[in-house]
Formats: structure tokens, sequence, C-alpha cells
């Protein structure tokens, strides 16, 4: 099974996600909004190695090189999609978003 790192961006993202969740009234409790980057997270690390990988659309490219991503269907009315390199012996995530603020560029 190949190492499964975080960018530092895609952390930040999801350090100040809680706060987001918060602020924008998804949640009312920051322990809620925990379990949920939670949730994102732990799909992640055990779907990465399984889940079709699909390649990222060109305007993805600021994000990395050929960059692959997976999406995670949260609930229906939120996909997070988790953009990612692959190399030989590990997976770098380097962009995380979600279809309301990237789902334009997608067919």
């Amino acid at each position: 099974m190949k190492e499964i790192r975080f960018h530092k961006n895609a952390l930040n993202f999801l350090e100040e996600l809680s706060m987001i969740l918060i602020e924008e009234n998804y949640f009312s409790f920051v322990e809620a909004a925990d379990k949920y980057i939670e949730d994102i997270v732990n799909f992640i690390l055990t779907n990465i190695n399984n889940f079709p990988h699909k390649k990222a659309p060109e305007f993805f490219s600021k994000y990395g090189k050929d960059l692959l991503y997976i999406f995670y269907n949260r609930n229906k009315n939120t996909t997070w999609y988790i953009f990612f390199e692959k190399t030989e012996i590990h997976y770098i995530i380097r962009h995380i978003s979600n279809n309301h603020i990237v789902g334009k560029y997608f067919e």
C-alpha cells in the first residue's frame, strides 16, 4: 500500500474548514464540524488506494502536475473532490474542494 501524504496547502484547508463550517452555519458546534472533517480524511485514507482515479480538469493544474482526483459524496447536496499526485511510493493530496466551489469545472 502506498503512503498517503497531505501537502501543507491541503492541511491548511482542512484546519480552516472547521471554522468556515461554523461561520457559514453548516454546524453549530466545533465538535460536529471536526467530525465532518474527520469523515472526509477517513474517506481519503480508506479509499484512495482502490477508488477509481480520474484525470483532473486542466483548471486544477495550478495545484500540481498531472493531478488525479477522487470524489466523496458526503450527502445529496455536497460532493468533495480530492486532488492528488500519484507516484510509485505515495499519494500526495494537493487540494480539496467541493462541488459548491469547483463543480463548474467538471462536465
